[in-house]
């Protein structure tokens, strides 16, 4: 399977609209953390693939998957090994740094993917939209739609870049999943979420920020 091969970058920048914090669409793939590090992870049609140091691990079939949560902190230093040691094992990640943390059956065990921070900084509101969007996802008893390239394009990414975009005449032009109504992104023709929970959180996250701003000024 084409899992096999490490992914390349098929643009020198990713845009913004194809990325939401860690979730990353990089080469038609989307994955979870820097690529180019030592530690990602892929979201493919049968499940996570973990790769570290350029080589793909056992793949976690998203039938397993009962509860799955994103843990990563806006920078990569406080999300870091050596801050956790500076800390005395206080940090907001412990000595695990960025992960995805999942419950699943057959057998039932937790378990753990662990990732690479990317160089930029997240935004909070990033981490959020994203967390959600996995964490709903797996718990309306759908993961695979996490698997599916053409939907997880518009499920969160496009949106996050245009908050405050809506479908032609306000009408849904798709659906997704757990209130995740699928638009259209214009920028790249790739479809975005209309009214589902990463717009609520995204349009409070503004309304903040302008408030903020008023105040300041």
């Amino acid at each position: 399977m084409d899992f096999m091969k490490r992914p390349a970058d098929d643009c020198a920048t990713t845009p913004a609209h194809h990325r939401l914090g860690p979730l990353t669409r990089v080469g038609g793939r989307w994955l979870v953390g820097d690529h180019e590090g030592p530690a990602h992870l892929e979201f493919t049609e049968v499940g996570v693939v973990p790769w570290a140091a350029d080589r793909p691990g056992a793949v976690l079939l998203w039938s397993r998957f009962m509860q799955l949560g994103l843990h990563v902190t806006p920078d990569a230093y406080t999300g870091s090994k050596g801050y956790a040691f500076l800390t005395l094992g206080k940090a907001p990640l412990g000595l695990t740094g960025p992960h995805l943390e999942a419950m699943v059956r057959h057998p039932y065990e937790f378990w753990t993917g662990r990732f690479s921070h990317h160089l930029r900084r997240y935004r909070p509101a990033e981490i959020r939209l994203a967390g959600e969007l996995i964490q709903q996802t797996v718990k309306a008893g759908q993961a695979q739609r996490l698997g599916e390239r053409d939907w997880l394009d518009g499920a969160g990414p496009a949106h996050a870049a245009h908050p405050g975009a809506r479908p032609p005449g306000g009408r849904r032009a798709g659906a997704g999943v757990s209130g995740w109504p699928a638009g259209r992104c214009g920028s790249c023709r790739t479809a975005r979420p209309a009214n589902g929970p990463a717009q609520r959180i995204s349009r409070r996250s503004t309304a903040a920020t302008a408030r903020n701003g008023r105040a300041a000024g």
